[in-house]
């Protein structure tokens, strides 16, 4: 007997799926289309809400780090030890990418995925936690 499922989640579960379920059948999938035949969108939210406090006597340090984390090399570093793409275009091309398409079969389809993104401003993701809606 076959059984089919669908999860809405991100990229990164694909790793979790090789490590707490290796044997597990499945693929990933855009979403379907509606009767009108227009494409898919996929909704980015803007779930990684980096904030410097006006406390912090260190603000220009702190904002440094949050470059590095979200665009320098930590990005670079935390997408490459996933084997997941990153919000960064720079890092999924050349050697990065061909890593990436070596520990992840679906690669391309998430590329075709994100070429179809739109960014939720972090503002109303925010809001979409606050009124519960996950």
């Amino acid at each position: 007997m076959q059984s089919k499922a669908k999860y809405g989640f991100g990229q990164f579960i694909i790793n979790q799926m090789k490590t707490l379920a290796p044997n597990i059948d499945y693929t990933i999938a855009n979403y379907p289309v509606g009767p009108s035949g227009s494409k898919p969108v996929n909704i980015v939210r803007g779930c990684w809400l980096n904030v410097i406090p006006k406390s912090t006597k260190h603000q220009e340090a702190a904002f440094k780090l949050m470059q590095y984390l979200t665009y320098g090399d930590g990005m670079k570093q935390f997408i490459a030890a996933q084997t997941r793409l990153s919000t960064v275009k720079k890092y999924n091309q050349g050697a990065e990418l061909e890593k990436n398409r070596q520990g992840n079969k679906y690669v391309d389809q998430i590329l075709e995925f994100m070429a179809s993104g739109v960014a939720l401003p972090p503002a109303a993701s925010a809001c979409c936690f606050r009124s519960g809606i996950r």
